[in-house]
C-alpha cells in the first residue's frame, strides 16, 4: 500500500525528508503558545529537513509521541502531503525503528485488509491467527490464551496501528460513497482498546475532510524545494551503490556524477519536474543501472519514468509490456478527458472510466490512480483521480495530436494559460514523435496570439511568454533569437542595448 515497492526500506536510513508541522492535537496550528513551547530546539518544526536514521526519529518519536501531553491517553498522529513525498518510507522507518529499540508493538495495517472486514475483526482474526502460526512454533498455547493475550496487550497502550495510504480504503460494507475514509477508519479504531494511532494520506484526502483529523497531531511532508536538496537526496539515495560498481574509477560516486549533470545550464530545467522524491528516486534507480546521460526534454525523461516505474511496481505487481501499452492508452484517454473537464481538483467520475474495469482495477493496483472517498459497490457513485497530476499531465499531452487542439474554442483559448495546461504544453512540445513542423506552428501561432478581450491584449503577452517556456523542450526552434529578445525588452526596456541584447542571445 504505497507508490514504492518494500525493497526502497533497505539502505535508505539517510535519505532526506522534509516535514512541517500544521496542526496541534487540539486542531491549532504551529503558531500556538503550545508548539512554540514544544518546538523551541527546532523552530516550530516548520520545513524541519529529517534524515532518516535512528537518532533523529527517536527525537522525533519522543516529541510528537509525548502520551502526557494535553491529558490524551492515546497518540493519534497523521502524516499528510502529496504523492511520493516520502510517506510511506516515513512510516516504514519510524516502524521499524519502535520495533528494535522500544517495547512499542507497531502493527502495519494496509487498506485492502479491510475491504471485508472491519479494523477490529482484521486484528483479532487474521492478524492473531498469523501471529500465533509463525510464533506458536516456540511455545503451544491454545487459541483462547493467544485472544485473552491479545485483549489484554490492546489496552496496555503498548500497540501502535500504522495505517499507511488510507486514501485506497475500499469497502463492500458501505453503501456510501461520501463518506471519509479517514473518518471510517477513525470510527473502527474506537473498538481497538488502547491502541495508539498514526496514519498517512495525501493532503486533498484531508481537506477533504479535515474535522476527521480535528484531534490529530499533523505533520505535512514537503517537496524538496532547492537545487541543495535535490543534490543531497540523489547523492544519499546511490550512495550505497557507488561501492558497488565492478569499474570504481569511472563510477566512483554516483550520485556526485548525477548531481553534476543535473546542476549543468541545458538541465537545470527538469529540476522543476524532480522535486518529489518518488520521482527522484525513479530517477536514481535508473541511473544506477546506466550512468550515461539524461533526456534534455521533460517528455522524453517522463517516458523513461513510466518505464521505470513499472519495472520498481514489479516487485509487487508485475505488469508485461503486452499490458502496458493498453494501460496507457487508457490513462492517455482518461487523463485528457479529465482535464477537459476544466478543474485539476475535479473528481475522475465513473462515466469517464467507460467499460474498463479490468483496466481501473489495475491502475489503482499499481497506484496511478487512487479513490476519493469510500468506494463502494455501488460503482456508478465511485470517484477517483491521478495519484500524481505531474504524471497525470504527461497523459494527457500523449493524447493530443495536433497544434491546433490548444487554441482550439472547444477547448478553451483562456484556459490554455492555467498552470496545468502550461504543464501539458510543455510535455507536448517536449514528444519525439511530434514533428518540428507543428511546434514551429504552435510556437508561431502563440506569437501572433490576440486574445479579443481588448486592446491591451492580455492574454498576447501571456501567449508570448508561453512560447518563451516552450523554448525549454523545443531549442532548435527557428524563431527563439526574436521570442527571447522581445522577452528581454519587456523584462528591462531601460537597460538593453543592441549589442546587450546580441549577447544575451549567444548566452541562451
Amino acid at each position: 500500500m504505497t507508490t514504492q515497492p518494500d525493497e526502497r526500506g533497505k539502505d535508505r536510513e539517510d535519505l532526506l525528508i522534509r516535514l512541517d508541522c500544521i496542526q496541534s492535537a487540539n486542531g491549532s496550528n504551529t503558531c500556538s503558545k503550545h508548539f512554540q513551547k514544544q518546538s523551541s530546539q527546532d523552530k516550530k518544526l516548520q520545513y524541519r529537513e529529517l534524515n532518516l536514521n535512528n537518532h533523529q526519529v527517536e527525537r522525533l518519536f519522543k516529541q510528537i509521541c509525548d502520551l502526557d501531553r494535553q491529558g490524551r491517553n492515546r497518540g493519534k498522529i497523521a502524516i499528510v502531503g502529496e504523492s511520493g513525498t516520502g510517506k510511506s518510507l516515513f512510516l516504514q522507518t519510524l516502524a521499524r525503528w519502535m520495533l528494535e529499540t522500544t517495547d512499542y508493538i507497531p502493527i502495519w495495517i494496509s487498506p485492502e485488509q479491510l475491504t471485508t472486514l472491519s479494523l477490529r475483526e482484521y486484528l483479532s482474526q487474521k492478524w492473531l491467527t498469523q501471529c500465533s502460526k509463525h510464533y506458536g512454533k516456540k511455545q503451544k498455547l491454545s487459541p483462547e490464551s493467544w485472544q485473552t493475550s491479545f485483549e489484554a496487550l490492546l489496552e496496555s497502550g503498548r500497540v501502535w496501528l500504522f495505517g499507511d495510504g488510507i486514501d485506497y480504503l475500499l469497502t463492500e460494507s458501505s453503501n456510501n460513497s461520501n463518506e471519509s475514509p479517514l473518518s471510517l477508519f477513525k470510527e473502527q479504531q474506537k473498538y481497538t482498546g488502547n491502541c495508539h494511532l498514526i496514519l498517512s494520506c495525501q493532503t486533498s484526502t484531508w481537506k477533504m475532510q479535515s474535522q476527521a483529523l480535528a484531534q490529530f497531531d499533523i505533520y505535512q511532508t514537503k517537496s524538496l524545494s532547492s537545487q541543495t536538496e535535490i543534490e543531497q537526496f540523489v547523492e544519499r539515495w546511490l550512495h550505497p551503490y557507488s561501492s558497488q560498481r565492478e569499474n570504481s574509477e569511472i563510477r566512483r560516486d554516483l550520485g556526485a556524477n548525477l548531481s553534476t549533470l543535473l546542476s549543468q545550464p541545458p538541465n537545470l530545467s527538469l529540476q522543476t519536474w524532480l522535486n518529489n522524491p518518488l520521482r527522484l528516486s525513479l530517477l536514481c534507480r535508473l541511473w544506477q543501472k546506466n550512468p550515461q546521460t539524461l533526456p534534455q526534454a521533460v517528455a522524453s525523461l517522463y517516458q523513461v519514468l513510466v518505464n521505470e516505474f513499472y519495472q520498481w511496481q514489479a516487485e509487487n505487481t508485475n505488469v508485461t509490456a503486452t499490458e502496458q501499452e493498453p494501460l496507457n492508452e487508457f490513462l492517455t484517454r482518461l487523463a485528457l478527458t479529465h482535464r477537459e473537464t476544466g478543474s485539476s481538483s475535479a473528481p475522475i467520475s465513473q462515466e469517464m472510466i467507460e467499460d474498463n474495469a479490468s483496466k481501473l482495477s489495475l491502475s489503482l493496483q499499481l497506484h496511478w490512480l487512487r479513490p476519493m472517498g469510500i468506494v463502494t459497490q455501488l460503482e456508478k457513485h465511485n470517484q477517483y483521480r491521478f495519484e500524481d497530476q505531474t504524471f497525470e499531465d504527461y497523459f494527457a499531452a500523449l493524447g493530443i495530436d495536433n497544434w491546433q487542439y490548444f487554441l482550439a474554442t472547444e477547448t478553451g483559448k483562456i484556459e490554455m494559460f492555467s498552470e496545468q495546461w502550461q504543464h501539458i504544453l510543455l510535455f507536448w512540445m517536449g514528444r519525439e514523435d511530434i514533428a518540428s513542423q507543428e511546434k514551429e506552428a504552435l510556437i508561431k501561432a502563440l506569437i501572433d496570439f490576440k486574445d479579443e478581450c481588448g486592446q491591451e491584449n492580455f492574454y498576447g503577452f501571456r501567449a508570448c511568454l508561453t512560447a518563451a517556456m516552450a523554448l525549454s523542450e523545443f531549442r532548435d526552434c527557428s524563431v527563439k533569437d526574436a521570442i527571447i529578445e522581445q522577452v528581454f525588452v519587456w523584462a528591462l526596456p531601460a537597460f538593453l542595448t543592441n549589442s546587450a541584447i546580441a549577447k544575451l542571445q549567444t548566452i541562451m
